[in-house]
């Protein structure tokens, strides 16, 4: 890439890229991060391949027989093993890779529209609640937010710029690392296909052949996966087809998915450029996408970026809908395509034009200082399970064991595994107060869970009560119940949703049949 489109701004995007780490690290050393079931599981695969055991088998997709790339794994571990097991480190390292791209966003902008364009478009990334709420998410989806920018990079210089080759091995390397960090981008080949099939670029069968080649290889730990463990694929797709909204000869599946898709489309522009009010983010997409409709120069361009968000009408059938974070790897076309409606559609009034800017920035901005403290909130999961929350409960069993013997059971999501709490206690408890609670719960076996079972009566017992929000109220009626059948309540912490029951034996220890 020639010089002269780094020299410009660079001390700008600089600035920029200091604030943007500044903004997704500042609360970070509260503890105030989400950390559930699945963090635990990554946290213990993670420290087992920086030991040594590696891994081709990346986390399981929420559609039954799908797995997503192992590579997340990978990326984590070594922070996980600098830090001895603090999960803190890692989201460090997704922050910084989050906003590494940053040159890239202002470049795509740059080289579709202009100078003007980048540079918004840099700033909008920067303050983004969607991607910042993403850069402090400790899971696999994360990391498509950096190579989806990555991908767009990539396209725009094959489309638009004559150094194709680069773009090209740019958008493999994007989109298979896409598609290694979360499974339901594999869609965006569509679009792909569709822009080359559509553009005056003459693709030739070396080009098809490096595309193919790159995300063959970024993609062949998958690929080795399913045939290692038995084409569960084919029973993903099953499930993929036959548990999910299909379209039909019946018109209300056809009005509910284009609901669903405007929906999404909406919520991109409102986490990402107006997080204040849904209403004015609905007023704000509608109005950018009838201007681009409008434009007669660029139209290529904007042909280009509106692609990629339209076509999620094409995964939201077979499961889009629920999943809160597949909207991933859409914020660099949306950002782009607000920029340059914003600088384009009030470039005759200055001052208009700044005032709604400073709208902007100042919501994302409010909306930042909220929530962010709050931990992560994008998606489907207990606030309650923030790792402050967690520590503070694991201290409070601690102190009043008063470095006693004592055991735990737990009532969880998932039900009846206890993954999450033996990890905290064997890196923050063994850490910390040098020896670890023993766990008379359920049977752990085949489950990433290393709590001992209590040979010897226990000082003291405690409950944790995990809040249930899609479980059957009578498996926690009959889990209390059977603590209830040894042990008594002598005192009940609420620790902001879960609750903490500190038990005492009400028969002997060697009468007990506990779970099995």
């Amino acid at each position: 890439m020639p010089k002269k489109l780094f020299s410009k701004n660079f001390f700008i995007i600089l600035f920029l890229m200091i604030i943007g780490l500044l903004m997704r690290t500042y609360y970070l050393h509260q503890n105030n991060i989400l950390f559930g079931y699945d963090q635990a599981r990554d946290a213990y695969i993670a420290s087992e391949i920086a030991q040594g055991d590696l891994k081709i088998l990346g986390p399981p997709v929420s559609i039954g027989g799908f797995y997503h790339g192992v590579f997340y794994y990978y990326f984590i571990a070594l922070p996980y093993y600098l830090s001895h097991g603090n999960p803190i480190l890692p989201i460090i390292f997704i922050s910084i890779l989050n906003i590494s791209v940053l040159p890239l966003v202002y470049l795509t902008g740059k080289i579709l529209f202009n100078d003007k364009v980048g540079l918004l478009s840099a700033l909008f990334y920067t303050i983004s609640f969607d991607v910042i709420q993403y850069s402090n998410w400790l899971s696999n989806p994360s990391l498509a937010v950096p190579f989806s920018v990555i991908l767009h990079f990539g396209l725009s210089l094959y489309f638009f710029t004559q150094s194709k080759n680069l773009g090209l091995v740019l958008s493999a390397i994007g989109y298979s690392f896409c598609f290694q960090s979360e499974f339901f981008l594999g869609y965006l080949i569509i679009p792909i296909i569709f822009l080359v099939l559509v553009s005056k670029n003459k693709i030739n069968p070396k080009q098809i052949f490096i595309f193919v080649f790159i995300s063959l290889i970024i993609l062949s730990s998958m690929i080795i996966s399913y045939f290692k463990f038995g084409f569960t694929f084919i029973e993903g797709i099953k499930n993929m087809f036959e548990g999910t909204t299909k379209f039909s000869s019946q018109d209300v599946d056809f009005f509910i998915t284009l609901k669903l898709f405007f929906v999404r489309l909406v919520e991109n522009f409102y986490r990402n450029i107006f997080p204040f009010k849904s209403f004015f983010a609905f007023i704000f997409t509608l109005s950018s996408f009838l201007f681009s409709i409008k434009q007669k120069v660029k139209k290529n361009q904007l042909l280009f970026l509106w692609t990629f968000p339209i076509s999620q009408i094409l995964i939201l059938p077979f499961g889009g809908n629920n999943i809160p974070y597949i909207n991933v790897g859409l914020q660099l076309p949306i950002i782009i395509i607000s920029s340059y409606f914003l600088i384009n559609f009030f470039k005759g009034n200055k001052i208009l034009f700044s005032t709604i800017v400073i709208i902007l920035v100042l919501s994302s901005l409010i909306t930042d200082i909220k929530y962010n403290p709050k931990t992560q909130i994008l998606n489907d999961i207990p606030s309650s399970l923030n790792l402050k929350n967690q520590l503070n409960i694991l201290d409070y069993t601690y102190q009043q064991s008063k470095g006693g013997s004592f055991s735990i059971n737990t009532i969880t999501t998932p039900f009846w595994i206890n993954t999450l709490w033996s990890y905290l206690y064997q890196w923050y408890g063994q850490n910390n107060y040098g020896y670890q609670p023993s766990f008379h719960g359920r049977d752990q076996s085949g489950h990433l869970s290393y709590l001992k079972s209590p040979i010897i009566e226990p000082e003291n017992f405690f409950l944790i009560i995990e809040p249930h929000t899609r479980t059957y109220p009578t498996l926690i009626t009959d889990a209390i119940a059977y603590e209830d059948s040894f042990s008594k309540v002598v005192e009940e912490k609420d620790f902001n949703g879960i609750i903490v029951q500190k038990r005492k034996l009400t028969k002997p220890f060697n009468q007990i049949e506990f779970v099995r």
